[in-house]
């Protein structure tokens, strides 16, 4: 549940890290996003719609488009130069808290770059005003977790069962809180 009118600082038009720069997606990103949802490593660990074709994958691709440019939604494409190489977006606003989703491109994984991107994530989303920043992952989603913790989030202790792509799934969250 996305909470617009929770009056929080605007999200920036961008954020750079030491090696990435986070901002909004554009049409010319459509071949790397394609190429990221038809990747078997990112569907069976991030919760996308089963794909019938092609141009499913290009019109989840065009909603991102159009997240990234609203600046009541933290969504951000991950560029390394100028290749988009994943995304971050909001999964749940409510009141101070905000739960976020991640993806690397697998052909860039094992770099830092997820990690680098969640920190990023979180010391913005602390300094727009929310209070809590939450991620969850499948049990079985090992690199994840190392992600979430190589960031400095705790784990909660809440487990949720999910149902996707035709499997039962134990999400388990970590957040980060403002101290």
């Amino acid at each position: 549940m996305i909470d617009k009118d929770i009056a929080k600082k605007q999200k920036p038009e961008k954020i750079s890290t030491k090696r990435l720069t986070m901002k909004e997606m554009g049409e010319s990103d459509l071949m790397d996003m394609v190429d990221i949802f038809s990747r078997e490593e990112v569907s069976a660990t991030f919760m996308l719609p089963i794909f019938n074709c092609k141009e499913d994958k290009e019109l989840l691709f065009h909603k991102f488009v159009a997240w990234s440019k609203d600046g009541n939604r933290f969504v951000y494409g991950v560029y390394l130069g100028q290749k988009l190489i994943g995304f971050v977006n909001d999964v749940e606003m409510a009141d101070d808290e905000i739960e976020l989703g991640y993806v690397i491109n697998p052909d860039f994984k094992g770099q830092g770059y997820a990690t680098e991107v969640l920190v990023a994530s979180i010391n913005t989303l602390l300094n727009m005003g929310y209070n809590t920043v939450k991620t969850g992952a499948f049990v079985e989603n090992k690199a994840s977790i190392r992600v979430m913790e190589k960031a400095g989030m705790t784990k909660i202790d809440y487990e949720d069962q999910v149902s996707y792509n035709g499997q039962m799934h134990t999400c388990i969250y970590y957040h980060m809180r403002k101290s």
